[in-house]
């Protein structure tokens, strides 16, 4: 009679030496065979059940490493056990495919990536020892107080930066969590920049220096958008900067001594050629 617990015993024992990069200790041919009979007599729930008790575990040895980590350090190493993570899971997956193809879809459960980036969500991110959320609220400010420098003028790591907003982006299909988490904050925090920098830049700029400021600023925005946050964010970005640097001046920049009656006087080209290129797009929104 055939008796399943050997066979999950040696999967056990595989995935573990997978776990410690020991991937040439395991003959991937028996590996394969036995996931091959653990499903087709009826035992791939338990051999379910076995990988998911294993990746928990895991995960939660990944959150007990990183709520211990320095800010200095933190998006970084954060990265690289993100990567270290779905790489595992993909791995997984691949070797675990006819108990995908054959168990996991027809039950309709979580397929092992969507597990392991779900246990990633609630033991990594949101946190086991720490205050709930505390992990994912500190790489959230961590990303804010890069952005806020690179705003300044100051040199970022964007590719590092790009990296860590990209696991955001990933952890559901929906882009939920990403907009829910990340993207919340980083309108709300966008906002008031915006209003703080476009009162700055009306009270110290003539309405020509007004308006090529401002370009670069869209130029800048929107550069911010399509290299690492998500291109849906891109609409909401624009709307905002409208908002804060072009609806809310507007009246201002006509009644200036060096508006549009200046510029067409002292044939100022570029400078109305910049702002007939901003206005119109809101003209055009406007109807």
């Amino acid at each position: 009679m055939y008796q399943p617990d050997s066979d999950l015993n040696t999967i056990k024992e595989m995935i573990e030496g997978i776990l410690q990069n020991k991937t040439e200790t395991i003959s991937f041919y028996q590996l394969y065979s036995k996931i091959y009979d653990l499903v087709t007599r009826g035992y791939g729930n338990k051999q379910y059940n076995v990988i998911c008790t294993i990746l928990k575990r895991h995960t939660k040895e990944q959150s007990n490493f990183v709520e211990t980590l320095r800010e200095e350090t933190f998006l970084s190493v954060m990265n690289q056990k993100w990567k270290q993570h779905i790489k595992l899971l993909i791995t997984l997956s691949d070797i675990f495919k006819t108990l995908h193809d054959r168990v996991i879809v027809v039950q309709e459960w979580l397929s092992l990536k969507e597990r392991g980036k779900k246990y990633w969500i609630k033991y990594v991110l949101r946190g086991i020892k720490t205050p709930q959320n505390a992990i994912l609220k500190k790489m959230i400010e961590l990303i804010m107080n890069q952005i806020s420098k690179e705003r300044k003028g100051d040199h970022i790591n964007r590719k590092l930066l790009g990296n860590v907003i990209q696991m955001l982006i990933e952890l559901d299909e929906t882009k939920k969590f990403y907009q829910t988490n990340f993207e919340k904050v980083f309108l709300l925090d966008s906002e008031i920049y915006f209003e703080n920098k476009s009162n700055e830049l009306i009270s110290n700029h003539s309405c020509g220096g007004f308006v090529s400021q401002v370009m670069e600023i869209f130029k800048k925005e929107t550069k911010r958008v399509v290299n690492y946050l998500d291109r849906t964010t891109l609409a909401k970005i624009i709307k905002l900067l409208e908002k804060h640097f072009l609806i809310k001046h507007m009246k201002t920049l006509k009644q200036m001594e060096t508006g549009l009656v200046y510029m067409l006087n002292n044939n100022k080209v570029e400078d109305l050629k910049n702002v007939y290129t901003l206005f119109l797009r809101v003209n055009e929104k406007n109807g």
